[in-house]
């Protein structure tokens, strides 16, 4: 196992899940009153 081979496999799931979570912020923002950017951002 190359150094390539252990390490790529890992920035793509670190990737995925980053997208992931900015996404479900971006369509169900946190709190009572989110941000304004952040209510622009998920229309």
């Amino acid at each position: 196992m190359t150094a390539d081979s252990f390490v790529f496999p890992l920035v793509e799931v670190v990737h995925d899940s980053s997208v992931d979570g900015t996404l479900a912020t971006l369509v169900d923002p946190p709190g009572r009153k989110p941000g304004s950017r952040l209510v622009k951002l998920s229309a």
